[in-house]
């Protein structure tokens, strides 16, 4: 089938690593060996039957718990040996929390998804997963920088780009290369509505106050204070774009 050229193991052989992209209509799923070409786009899965729950009370049907178990069963049925499964990235249509990277752990905790709901917030994926990807280091990232990087690496000619990602929820993000042609760094930001962070107060623990600061060395960083903040910096990794519909309330309207 199409996974046989993914399926052939020896000793020699690529991890195995997988991507997830959940967005607002379907979670798809892609596998490649690392250092190979050869790839695979699973079967997709509708979102709502992945993320939600029916018997839920409410308009807010979401409930991140039971995705897990829902995952591993359709990786399975799709034939996908969990077991050799090495790396494990989820692309987020939301935020996750930076500050992970000042112990220099790789990003795994949702911050907010507002195209989804409030339950996903504080949602561990690496905690959540471990037992269905048992040998695999997980990892999370948000959609619209995974599209930049995406984009960066697959268009090495490009110095800078703004990447839109046309989905159910759409998405924007921007990558600068280094200018001096060494490869030494790629920037990337994301771009959100300001009415995300509108609906949010500074105090939240899932808020944007805080968060990490790299050191002048491009290496070394911190945590800021819980409620140090700096807005608007020209550096923020995270941008606004200010839409439509708060620009009426700002009127008034």
């Amino acid at each position: 089938g199409a996974l046989e050229p993914l399926l052939a193991a020896g000793d020699d052989t690529p991890a195995l690593s997988l991507a997830i992209d959940i967005g607002g209509t379907r979670t798809k799923f892609m596998l490649q060996r690392d250092d190979a070409e050869d790839e695979v786009v699973l079967e997709p899965m509708l979102s709502k039957a992945l993320w939600q729950d029916d018997s839920l009370p409410g308009d807010d049907k979401f409930d991140p718990s039971h995705a897990p178990g829902r995952v591993r069963a359709h990786l399975e049925a799709s034939g996908v040996p969990l077991d050799e499964v090495k790396r494990v990235i989820f692309s987020v249509p939301g935020t996750v929390n930076i500050e992970e990277m000042a112990h220099w752990s790789e990003p795994v905790q949702v911050r907010n998804m507002p195209s989804f709901s409030p339950r996903f917030r504080g949602f561990n994926f690496k905690a959540e997963f471990a037992h269905v990807f048992p040998h695999a280091k997980i990892g999370a990232v948000p959609d619209n920088m995974a599209a930049a990087l995406g984009v960066a690496c697959t268009a090495p000619t490009l110095q800078n780009a703004l990447v839109l990602v046309l989905g159910t929820a759409p998405a924007v993000a921007t990558f600068f290369r280094d200018p001096s042609k060494m490869n030494k760094y790629i920037e990337s930001a994301i771009w959100q509505s300001w009415v995300w962070f509108t609906k949010i107060g500074l105090h939240d623990r899932f808020g944007y106050c805080g968060g990490l600061h790299l050191g002048d060395d491009g290496r070394t960083m911190r945590l800021r204070e819980p409620t140090e903040y700096k807005i608007p910096h020209h550096q923020a990794r995270i941008r606004f774009a200010l839409d439509n519909g708060t620009w009426q309330r700002l009127l008034g309207r």
